[in-house]
C-alpha cells in the first residue's frame, strides 16, 4: 500500500508513515500510489516544513561564509587610490613654558645668520705713503749704462733675485712670478705677459731707480709709483756692446716727497716678453 501523505509505499501492517511520519489512511489508495503532482510544484504537509528549514539552514551558512569576502572587498575600495580617506587634522599646543626652548633650538636661517666678512688680500705693506707721488710732480730719466759705475751710484742697492742676496734692512722685494721666475745670480727675469714685482722701502727717500738689463725677446715694462704709471717702454736686447745684446739702462724717478714707505712696481706688458731686472736703487736712503 502507498502513503496518501508523501506518496511512497509501506507495509500493511503499518500505522504511520516511515518516510513523512503522518498516520496512514487505510481505506483510500492501497492498491496504487497516489497521482504524481506536477514537478516544482509545492508539495503539502511535512515536506514543505522541512524543505523550509533545509533552505533557512543554507541561507545561514552562505551568508555566514560570504560575510568575510564583503568586508575583505569593501576594505579594499576604501583603501582605494580613487577614495582616499583623509585622516582628521590635529592640532597640536605648545605650552608656554616650552616656547622659549623650541626658539632657541630652530637653526637659523640664511637671513638669519650675519653676512661673512670680506678680506681683503694681504698686501706689501701694513702702511702706505702719507703723500703719494703723481707724475706731474716727478722728474723720470732714463740713463744708460750700468748705474754701479755712475759717477754718483744710488745711495742703497736691493738685488733683484732676493733668493741670491738677502735684500738690505729696509727693503721688502716681492716678485709676483712664483715658478716663473727666471734667476741668474743677482738678476731676475719676469717672463710671462701680467707678471709684477714689487718693491717698498720702509726709510725715507726721494729718488728711486730700477736697472733694467733687458735680453732679446724681453717686451714692453710698465713701471708704476705709489700706484701711478710713470714710464713704459720696450727693454729687447738690443745694445750689440754686451754679448748676444742687451738693454743696459737706469731708469731713475726724482721728486718723489720725502716720507717713507713708497711703493715701486715694474709690470710686464699683456701682450708677451720679458722683463730682466738687475737691482732696484734708493738715494739719498735714510732709515
Amino acid at each position: 500500500m502507498y502513503c496518501t501523505h508523501c506518496g511512497k509505499q509501506t507495509r500493511p501492517d503499518e500505522k504511520l508513515c516511515p518516510h513523512c511520519g503522518l498516520p496512514i489512511n487505510g481505506s483510500a489508495g492501497e492498491s496504487q500510489p497516489p497521482a504524481q503532482k506536477p514537478s516544482g510544484s509545492p508539495v503539502s504537509g511535512g515536506l514543505t516544513i522541512r524543505n523550509m528549514l533545509i533552505g533557512t539552514a543554507a541561507g545561514l551558512l552562505l551568508t555566514a561564509l560570504c560575510a568575510p569576502l564583503v568586508l575583505y572587498a569593501r576594505s579594499r575600495v576604501l583603501q582605494s587610490p580613487l577614495n582616499p580617506e583623509k585622516p582628521p587634522a590635529v592640532e597640536v599646543s605648545v605650552s608656554d613654558s616650552l616656547q622659549p626652548i623650541l626658539e632657541e633650538t630652530q637653526p637659523e636661517t640664511a637671513a638669519d645668520q650675519p653676512a661673512a666678512e670680506i678680506q681683503s688680500e694681504p698686501t706689501l705693506t701694513e702702511s702706505a705713503p702719507d703723500k703719494t707721488a703723481t707724475p706731474e710732480t716727478l722728474w723720470v730719466e732714463l740713463l744708460e749704462g750700468n748705474a754701479l759705475e755712475f759717477s754718483q751710484p744710488p745711495d742703497l742697492i736691493a738685488y733683484a733675485n732676493n733668493q741670491e742676496v738677502t735684500p738690505p734692512e729696509g727693503v721688502q722685494l716681492a716678485p709676483f712670478c712664483q715658478d716663473s721666475c727666471f734667476r741668474f745670480h743677482q738678476w731676475l727675469g719676469l717672463t710671462m705677459p701680467g707678471e709684477s714685482y714689487d718693491v717698498i722701502y720702509s726709510g725715507t727717500t726721494n729718488t728711486l731707480g730700477v736697472q733694467l738689463w733687458g735680453d732679446p725677446g724681453d717686451g714692453i715694462a710698465h713701471v708704476y709709483v705709489d700706484g701711478n704709471l710713470v714710464w713704459e717702454g720696450d727693454t729687447e736686447g738690443t745694445d750689440t756692446n754686451y754679448p748676444g745684446g742687451a738693454f743696459v739702462k737706469y731708469l731713475q724717478i726724482h721728486n718723489l716727497p720725502a716720507i717713507p714707505n713708497h711703493i715701486l712696481r715694474i709690470e710686464t706688458d699683456a701682450t708677451g716678453g720679458g722683463v730682466t731686472i738687475y737691482f732696484f736703487g734708493f738715494s739719498p736712503a735714510v732709515p
